[in-house]
Parts: structure tokens; C-alpha cells; sequence
């Protein structure tokens, strides 16, 4: 038989349909749902950002929004100075893994309009959100079976390391090397999981 296990974090995986739908400029477009984020690109919010941020390893991440697309230029300022864009989202911003502080003149002078960590709710699939997961993903009493997919600037030997810290069984990772792993895990523990820095 085989494991189909369901995906937990599909929130950077959109449909390209949306495009052809008239949408609010800078709404994110999410699997969870879409949602505008605040323009937040102030000392104050880069500060407090700092602050809070989790890490693995001296890796954070989040999502960064732009005014406008940036460019090769601006995308290469941003990694040497610690700010690598990973993912695109729908619209105008991208999933970024952040080492060290973030600098806020640097945000502002490429043209950035919001960065922002998304909830547990935001990352899960909606179904999870809900509660509701199917039957071939619950084969074990109280115990559901997920795919989790890492970001690309953190090794399957950390994320391995992180989760066994954490108590967490690595069902499948015969894809780790695309960054996707499954894991089976308690329910009440879902929300956690999706809290985690590197989901």
C-alpha cells in the first residue's frame, strides 16, 4: 500500500489562476486564503522584528513584500547583506531566510513595503486547520501523517536535528533532497509544528 501522507504547509503553493483574476494590489496569495499585509517598514517594526525573530542554526525566516519587484541588483544587495529571497508569492513578495539582524535602511532603500513571520494557521492547509484530515493520513490512533516542505538554505541535517530535539518522527525522506520530508505526528501538536521557524 502506499503512504500518502497530506501535505501540512502548502501556503507558499498557489494556483497561477489567480493571476487572471483583478485582485487588491500587494494582497498575498495564499493557500490558507489571501490577506494585505500592513506597510510596516519602520525602525520601530525592524527593531521589534530583530527582537522576536526564532532561529535555527542563525537562520531566520519570514516573508519580505516590495514596492515593486526588485531587481537582479537589489536581489544581490540583499544576500550579501544577509537577506537571501527564496520563493515568490503572489504579490510583489517573497519567502526570505534571514541571517543575522535586519537592517532597516537597507529594506528601505530596495524598495521593501512589509516583512512579516505568517501565523501556524497561515502555513497549514486548510483542511488542517480545520481539523479535518483524511483517513489514509490517520493510521494511527491520534497520530497524523504530513509532508513538510524546508526552506533550500537549510540542510535536511538540520531540520533532522531540530525535529528529533523535538520529538518528532521522520516518516519518508527519500525527497529530502527537494526539501520535503514526511513526519507523523500528534494532532494537538499541528499548530506547533507550524510554528516552527523552518516550516
Amino acid at each position: 500500500m502506499r503512504i500518502h501522507p497530506i501535505p501540512l504547509i502548502t501556503g507558499l503553493l498557489i494556483s497561477f489562476s489567480v493571476f487572471s483574476q483583478k485582485e487588491v494590489p500587494y494582497t498575498l496569495q495564499l493557500r490558507s486564503g489571501k490577506f494585505l499585509p500592513a506597510k510596516n517598514i519602520t525602525e520601530e517594526s525592524v527593531q521589534n522584528l530583530n527582537a522576536r525573530k526564532k532561529e535555527v542554526n542563525g537562520k531566520s525566516f519570514a516573508i519580505l513584500q516590495f514596492e515593486q519587484l526588485p531587481t537582479e541588483e537589489k536581489k544581490k544587495e540583499l544576500k550579501a547583506r544577509g537577506i537571501e529571497l527564496l520563493e515568490y508569492i503572489p504579490d510583489r513578495a517573497y519567502s526570505v531566510c534571514i541571517i543575522g539582524n535586519i537592517n532597516f535602511n537597507l529594506l528601505n532603500k530596495t524598495g521593501a513595503r512589509a516583512l512579516l513571520e505568517l501565523t501556524p494557521e497561515q502555513k497549514l492547509h486548510p483542511a488542517m486547520a480545520k481539523g479535518i484530515y483524511p483517513s489514509w493520513a490517520t493510521r494511527t490512533p491520534g497520530m497524523v501523517d504530513v509532508w513538510i516542505n524546508f526552506p533550500k538554505t537549510i540542510s535536511f541535517e538540520e531540520i533532522k536535528k531540530e525535529l528529533q530535539q523535538k520529538n518528532i518522527e521522520i516518516t519518508r525522506d527519500d525527497y529530502s533532497r527537494y526539501n520535503i520530508i514526511g513526519l507523523r505526528i500528534s494532532r494537538q501538536r499541528i499548530t506547533e509544528l507550524a510554528s516552527f521557524p523552518f516550516i
